[in-house]
């Protein structure tokens, strides 16, 4: 499924902070691979920018108060590939 990937984000706002940071932190770790944990708003103002085939971005859906932002956000995503 990763095959190709060079880049992975894992993107969320709220109380999905810490399992985005967390799990970039240990895919870094145990894999020796580029993973970067990042709020869903520090991502698109800034690293939407790297999204192409070579990029895969794990969207946390977080709760109902930042669900439909962070949909909107993978929807773009989807579209920028």
């Amino acid at each position: 499924m990763l095959t190709g990937v060079r880049h992975l984000f894992l993107v969320g706002r709220g109380l999905s902070l810490a399992a985005v940071g967390t799990g970039a932190l240990i895919v870094n770790e145990a894999d020796h691979f580029h993973a970067e944990g990042m709020s869903s708003a520090a991502f698109r103002h800034g690293a939407f920018a790297m999204v192409d085939e070579e990029t895969f971005v794990v969207v946390f859906a977080g709760d109902g108060k930042t669900q439909s932002l962070n949909g909107k956000l993978l929807e773009d995503v989807r579209r920028q590939e």
